[in-house]
């Protein structure tokens, strides 16, 4: 079992001694092994597994050079290993690489240069984007003009709504207070009936629960 100090930057597996490096972020034997600084988890890797066969290398599972505990250690290929190890560098070398450029484009967008580039661009095109286009609305038939900045497909609002309340896209289920029943109906509606029959009794029932108060 690896154990680490408090700050984690030294950790003791068995009698040995390993400081974090920095640089690579591997923790580094304090004596020599062969002439080398041994890294910690090819120490436990060995201790468990014995020497690394030769075209081999030690993976940490989760990537965290700080877990060496035996089960977050494999072995694998040096190419298996290369390859895995760049694809997550390409990997997060390119999302570094957008979230810079963003934050870089937002910038620019907002300074003095970018302003003046979209009052440009917006001199060029707003004659296009003005620009009258005539329709025909769906719903009522009648024809209309609308522009490319603000494309309407209906003449007005109540054409729209009628599309979207014969289209049923603002449906929704619900239980009748009176019945029981389930029935379909828009979801702007107030409606808690499911007819014009259930709805009679509900507002008799409404009428009567009145009656009863004013009495008392």
């Amino acid at each position: 079992m690896v154990i680490y100090s408090n700050n984690g930057k030294y950790a003791s597996f068995l009698s040995d001694k390993y400081t974090r490096d920095d640089n690579t972020g591997y923790y580094l034997s304090s004596k020599l092994f062969n002439g080398k600084r041994k890294r910690l988890h090819i120490a436990v890797w060995e201790y468990f597994n014995g020497d690394i066969p030769m075209g081999y290398q030690i993976h940490h599972k989760d990537f965290n050079k700080n877990n060496n505990e035996i089960s977050n250690l494999e072995l694998k290929t040096v190419h298996d290993h290369l390859s895995l190890h760049a694809k997550l560098h390409t990997k997060e070398h390119v999302m570094e690489f957008h979230k810079k450029g963003i934050e870089a484009a937002k910038k620019w967008h907002a300074s003095s240069d970018g302003s003046q580039w979209h009052k440009k661009r917006y001199d060029q095109m707003k004659d296009k984007l003005h620009q009258k286009i005539k329709r025909i609305c769906p719903v009522c038939g009648n024809g209309f003009e609308t522009t490319r900045t603000h494309e309407n497909a209906f003449c007005s609002n109540n054409c729209r709504s009628a599309y979207r309340r014969r289209s049923g896209v603002d449906n929704e289920k619900r239980t009748c207070i009176i019945c029981g029943n389930e029935f379909t109906t828009n979801k702007y509606s107030k409606a808690k009936t499911c007819s014009p029959k259930c709805y009679t009794k509900s507002r008799l029932q409404t009428m009567q629960n009145k009656k009863y108060k004013k009495a008392q």
